[in-house]
């Protein structure tokens, strides 16, 4: 019946009077009970840490689509508990898919998809990692939404079975962690928990999702039943337009490096080519001048052959003719 039934307050008038809108009526009557059967939770993270997974687990059904990454935001509905329990999943920072403002103007419309605002961001973590881009996602949500943020935020880890598997509770690996993970956990004020998405056991996986809520809902008392606000939103709007402009001009300059270095690059290749056609050719020049000398040699090789058989030839004429005159001379006295 929860899902159809709305409810019209009257005597606005009274409110105006009193200068006090509707929303700073509703905070205060926290104790009403249309007002604390409401849920409103926002899930954040990566891609690839289990944020459609969880959302599946905290509806109860099967709402979200797992195993992919997410490009839009998408709401499911619930009634457990005794609450009725509104969860939007968002896109993952790090998604190849989308760019970083696509995926910040995507989580911007999370908090409009929520009604007047979540009651809860659920920073989604992988159990046994808490990884240099995770803590650059934290701290781009807190420059983004402000301080106030903090407020509302829990971390959910998920792949509690990798632990239960090594023996190890949740309490277990909070104590061991330290630096950047133990600090958000301080931070946020030790609100945490953990759940098995793929518990087999259903009461089990029920009693995870219900410490989550538990959670929530004892912040929300703590908050005065307050949820976080839309007017940050177009502060965030212009944040994520002079963030998305930053990150345009950074990979232009990146593009324009790789350009220039590409230049550089091809440049030396010509060098290194015209330095090795040159070798090449000077290489081909002393071959070249190395058979020219060879040549010529040969060449007065064969000269000097020849001039040596001529002289020979001369000579041996030479000794031949005084033979003959004497032959001659003789035989004219014999006659």
């Amino acid at each position: 019946m929860t899902n159809y039934l709305f409810v019209l307050f009257t005597r606005l008038e009274d409110l105006e009077a009193d200068d006090q809108t509707l929303e700073e009526f509703l905070a205060q009557a926290d104790g009403h009970r249309f007002v604390a059967q409401e849920l409103r939770l926002v899930l954040l993270g990566i891609s690839g840490t289990g944020k459609s997974s969880s959302g599946n687990s905290i509806i109860g059904m099967k709402v979200f689509r797992s195993g992919s990454a997410t490009s839009k935001c998408q709401k499911g509905t619930a009634s457990r508990f005794g609450h009725d329990i509104e969860v939007v999943d968002t896109p993952g920072l790090l998604n190849t898919a989308l760019s970083e403002e696509e995926v910040m103007k995507e989580i911007m419309k999370s908090i409009t998809m929520s009604a007047s605002g979540p009651h809860a961001f659920v920073m989604v973590l992988k159990i046994k990692r808490f990884t240099p881009d995770e803590q650059a996602t934290i701290q781009l949500f807190r420059e983004l939404f402000g301080k106030q943020m903090i407020q509302y935020l829990f971390l959910l880890f998920t792949g509690l079975d990798d632990l239960e598997d090594d023996n190890k509770t949740l309490e277990d690996f909070v104590h061991c962690s330290t630096g950047p993970l133990q600090q958000l956990i301080q931070e946020c004020d030790r609100r945490y928990t953990a759940i098995n998405n793929r518990e087999r056991n259903a009461m089990e996986k029920e009693r995870q999702v219900k410490k989550l809520i538990d959670m929530i809902l004892s912040n929300v008392k703590r908050n005065g039943g307050q949820y976080f606000t839309t007017e940050r939103l177009a502060v965030i709007g212009e944040e994520v337009r002079k963030r998305g402009e930053k990150l345009r001009q950074e990979q232009d300059k990146s593009k324009r490096n790789q350009r220039i270095q590409k230049g550089v690059c091809t440049g030396q290749v010509m060098i290194d080519m015209i330095q090795t056609s040159r070798g090449e050719t000077e290489e081909t020049e002393k071959t070249q001048n190395r058979h020219r000398i060879n040549a010529a040699d040969n060449q007065r090789e064969k000269v000097f052959t020849r001039t040596a058989r001529n002289q020979a030839g001369a000579e041996a004429e030479t000794e031949r003719i005084p033979e003959e005159q004497s032959f001659w001379k003789t035989y004219c006295q014999l006659l």
